[in-house]
């Protein structure tokens, strides 16, 4: 669900995933410990490391789009304001 919206000459929209769609996401982005020896069949293999880096694919996309990003929000306001 969004939740863009304007307030005076400030846009805000909440990006991020959606969480219902994919639950695993927090823990993709930021890191998860994980248990050494465990046997995942999904990859065939076990796990070896106790943690697990994040991949901060938001937070990163999030920087190198900031300003791709404004512009089609302040686009897209415009024309619901119409």
């Amino acid at each position: 669900m969004s939740k863009d919206y304007q307030k005076g000459n400030t846009y805000i929209a909440h990006i991020g995933p959606d969480i219902a769609v994919a639950p695993y996401a927090v823990w993709v982005e930021t890191g998860h410990a994980q248990q050494p020896g465990r046997y995942v069949p999904a990859i065939g293999k076990r796990l070896v490391a106790s943690w697990v880096e994040g991949k901060w694919y938001m937070a990163r996309t999030g920087i190198q789009m900031k300003q791709q990003i404004e512009n089609n929000l302040k686009t897209a306001f415009r024309k619901a304001m119409i």
